[in-house]
C-alpha cells in the first residue's frame, strides 16, 4: 500500500512527491522510450551539459518538422505546452476570446492575467429518459452565434481534457474558415491528438495525423500546441512545441519568449523519442484497447463513466468525496471541480499499466 501522505498537487494534475499511485496526470504508460534514456545518459557522460543548449533547437525543430511534414520555420519549442500557451497569449494579446467549458482551466488564466475578456461556451451533461448521463453528454455546442467579428482568438481543446470529445476534421475546418473570415485568430491545444479511440475506427487516428499539418498549412490564423511529454513519458524534462504556417509570427514569438527555455537534456530526449515510431504505435495502441477495458470494467458499478478521445477517462459518481476516498487507497485521481461545468462529483484518470489499472479498479469497487 502506498501511503498518502504527500503535499497537495497542483489543480491541474500531478503528484511530483512520487507518493500515490498518480492517474491525475496523463502520462503515456509505458515509461521513457529505451532511445530516450540512452540519449539522455550519452548527454550526461559526454560534455552536453557544460554547453548552452541552442537556443534555436535546430536539431529539434527538424524531427518536429519531418513528424508534421511542414517546414521547419513553422515550429517553435518551448517548456512544455503549458509555457507556449502563455508566451502565445502574452504576445498576441487579445481582447476578446471564446472558450468552450468545462477544459483546462489555464486557458482562462493566461488569458485574464493580460486583462482579457473571456466569453464562454458549455458543452453540456445529457441524460436519457431515465434521467441518466448518457453518451451524448459534453458534444461540442453549435458555435456559429459566438462567433462573431469582434472576437480575437478562439481556444479549443481536440481532443478536450477532460470530457475526450473531438472535433472532427470537418468540423474543425468549418470553424477555421468562419474564423479566417473574421479575422479570428484560433489556438487549437492538440497535446492529446496522439490519443485518439481506435476501437470503433482503426482509421481515425492517421486521419487526424494527416488533418492536423493540413489545417496549419492552409490556414495561417491557425496556431497548434502540442505536448511530448505526455506522449513520451518526459513530464519532468518539460517539452512541447508550437505549429503556425505564419512564419513571422513564430518567429516574433521565438524572439518574445526568454532565451534557452528548451534544456540541452530535452532537446536530445525530444530528438530521440521522435525517431521511435514503435514507441508511439505501441503506446496508441494499448492506451485505446486498455481505455475499453476500464470503461466496460466501470459498466457494472454505479457510476457514469465517459470514454472518449485521449488517454483519460471522466467519471461521474453520488459521491462528492471519491477523490479523497482514493487517496486512502495510495491513489490520487484529478478532482474535477475546478473545471467550469463541473463539480465534485466529477473525477478524472489516466490509462496506466493494466496492473495499476487494476488497482485503480480495485478501489473504485470498495468506495463506490
Amino acid at each position: 500500500m502506498r501511503t498518502a501522505n504527500a503535499p497537495r498537487p497542483f489543480d491541474h494534475g500531478g503528484d511530483y512527491t512520487g507518493e500515490y499511485l498518480d492517474f491525475s496526470a496523463n502520462i503515456a504508460p509505458f515509461g521513457l522510450p529505451e532511445g530516450v534514456r540512452y540519449a539522455l545518459l550519452d548527454l550526461a557522460q559526454g560534455d552536453g551539459a557544460e554547453r548552452y543548449p541552442d537556443p534555436d533547437c535546430r536539431a529539434l525543430r527538424a524531427c518536429i518538422a519531418a513528424k508534421e511534414t511542414l517546414d521547419p520555420g513553422m515550429v517553435l519549442c518551448g517548456n512544455g505546452a503549458s509555457e507556449l500557451l502563455y508566451r502565445t497569449v502574452r504576445f498576441l494579446q487579445p481582447k476578446t476570446a471564446l472558450v468552450v467549458e468545462p477544459t483546462f482551466s489555464e486557458y482562462e488564466k493566461a488569458l485574464r492575467e493580460t486583462g482579457c475578456e473571456v466569453r464562454k461556451v458549455f458543452a453540456e451533461p445529457a441524460y436519457n429518459e431515465e434521467g441518466a448521463l448518457c453518451g451524448q453528454s459534453f458534444a461540442v455546442p453549435d458555435l456559429s452565434g459566438a462567433l462573431t467579428p469582434d472576437l480575437d482568438l478562439l481556444v479549443l481543446c481536440s481532443p478536450n481534457n477532460p470530457t475526450g470529445r473531438s472535433l472532427s476534421p470537418e468540423e474543425m475546418t468549418v470553424l477555421l474558415k468562419v474564423c479566417r473570415a473574421n479575422g479570428t485568430l484560433v489556438l487549437w491545444d492538440a497535446c492529446f491528438a496522439d490519443f485518439m479511440d481506435l476501437e470503433e475506427d482503426p482509421d481515425r487516428q492517421a486521419r487526424y495525423d494527416q488533418f492536423l499539418p493540413f489545417a496549419v498549412a492552409n490556414f495561417e490564423n491557425l496556431l497548434v500546441l502540442k505536448s511530448l511529454t505526455k506522449t513520451y513519458a518526459i513530464p519532468g524534462l518539460r517539452l512541447g512545441y508550437l505549429l503556425c504556417s505564419d512564419t513571422e509570427r513564430v518567429r516574433a514569438l521565438a524572439s518574445f519568449g526568454p532565451p534557452w527555455s528548451v534544456s540541452a537534456p530535452a532537446q536530445a530526449a525530444g530528438v530521440a523519442a521522435l525517431q521511435d515510431n514503435n514507441y508511439l504505435e505501441s503506446v496508441r495502441q494499448y492506451v485505446s484497447q486498455e481505455k475499453l477495458r476500464l470503461w466496460l470494467a466501470l459498466l457494472d458499478l454505479p457510476c457514469w463513466c465517459r470514454r472518449g478521445d485521449g488517454n483519460f477517462l471522466l467519471l461521474c459518481s453520488e459521491r462528492t468525496d471519491l477523490a479523497e476516498r482514493l487517496k486512502a487507497h495510495g491513489i490520487l485521481v484529478r478532482d474535477c471541480a475546478n473545471f467550469d461545468g463541473l463539480d465534485t462529483h466529477w473525477v478524472r484518470f489516466a490509462v496506466k499499466t493494466r496492473e495499476e489499472n487494476d488497482e485503480l479498479l480495485a478501489a473504485l469497487r470498495a468506495e463506490l
